[in-house]
């Protein structure tokens, strides 16, 4: 799909809606109405302002062979049950209005191995529908449409249903979005549609920044992020995630530990990504990017390994994003609530 049939598509995707700018599509009514429709939603705490954080780690043992969609959706179900205290539709409700338009950013670079499941995003979308959100104001997006199909993503267009599709066929702004250290370009997808947006990253080690998790996923929501890897990339991961295109709009991490890469990441390594069988949901990012990191800590502790914390270069950029200047959330594992389930 080139850029003139996206933005055809984007007028599919904001039927009934009277614009778009880059705060978010814009209801009947105008900007007044919107924010009726935002405010509407009862949006989490901001996850750093009182330096605690809750988390719910969802398991199954059977999940360390690849899971089905509908055991994902009843994992999905104990796991949000838990985060809000409602179930079902009023769950879903707690976090979005059917109006907001939801893209859902996967993270397929590493390719099929260790890619965002496609069966998980699957599961995720279900339950959306069937808390009454409608096919067309739910994305599935990426970096590249390429890197979906590879990693097991139908490529769909439909302007009646779910989108998938990657930025490179959508595009960037055109302006640049400056926060803190980092000049970027956001995708259209995350600037000038979504309302909201669900974040599934992969657990894995990174050679540079120590982990590769919800932090970093929106790496791939970015035009240059091969740019911002030097000098000091701690502080332009947390400054990307603190751009009020993402830190406003994002709702949920719904972090995909159904495999884990404990070391020589963030390329898949056979030798070291091992199953897990696990989801992990909270609102706050910073606090589902330090469990994970644990998660991370106790397979290389198994294997014989040093701490991420012990080697360089450390995950560094947890607690950049928990700072005063970023308060994204907390970094602080004492102060993180864990909330376990089976299914």
């Amino acid at each position: 799909m080139d850029r003139r049939q996206f933005l055809k598509g984007l007028g599919y995707g904001l039927v009934g809606l009277a614009g778009c700018s880059r705060t978010g599509p814009t209801a009947p009514g105008g900007v007044a109405a919107a924010k009726a429709v935002a405010d509407s939603v009862p949006s989490p705490e901001k996850a750093g302002s009182h330096k605690t954080a809750s988390v719910v780690l969802v398991t199954c043992e059977d999940w360390k062979s690849p899971p089905d969609a509908s055991s994902l959706r009843r994992g999905l179900a104990a796991g949000i049950e838990a985060l809000c205290g409602k179930s079902g539709a009023d769950a879903w409700q707690r976090f979005f209005h059917p109006r907001d338009c939801i893209a859902i950013k996967v993270n397929c670079i590493a390719g099929p191995a260790l890619s965002s499941s496609p069966a998980l995003t699957q599961a995720i979308v279900a339950e959306l529908l069937a808390a009454g959100h409608p096919p067309t104001r739910v994305w599935i997006y990426d970096r590249t449409g390429a890197e979906l199909e590879e990693a097991g993503y139908p490529r769909s267009s439909a302007p009646q249903g779910v989108l998938c599709v990657g930025t490179d066929e959508v595009g960037y702004d055109e302006e640049v979005t400056v926060t803190g250290e980092v000049g970027t370009w956001f995708s259209m997808i995350v600037s000038k549609w979504a309302s909201a947006i669900i974040n599934v990253p992969v657990a894995k080690d990174h050679d540079l920044c120590g982990i590769s998790g919800a932090l970093k996923n929106h790496f791939g929501s970015i035009r240059n992020p091969n740019k911002l890897h030097y000098p000091d990339l701690s502080t332009a991961i947390a400054d990307v995630a603190a751009a009020p295109t993402i830190a406003r709009k994002q709702r949920l991490v719904i972090f995909d530990l159904l495999r884990v890469c404990y070391d020589g990441g963030p390329a898949y390594k056979p030798g070291t990504t091992k199953p897990y069988g696990a989801i992990l949901l909270s609102t706050d990012p910073v606090a589902a990017d330090t469990v994970v990191a644990g998660i991370i800590d106790e397979l290389r502790k198994a294997a014989g390994m040093r701490s991420l914390w012990q080697r360089e270069p450390t995950p560094a950029h947890l607690l950049v994003a928990a700072d005063e200047a970023h308060s994204l959330g907390c970094a602080n594992i004492d102060r993180i609530r864990i909330e376990r389930v089976r299914v």
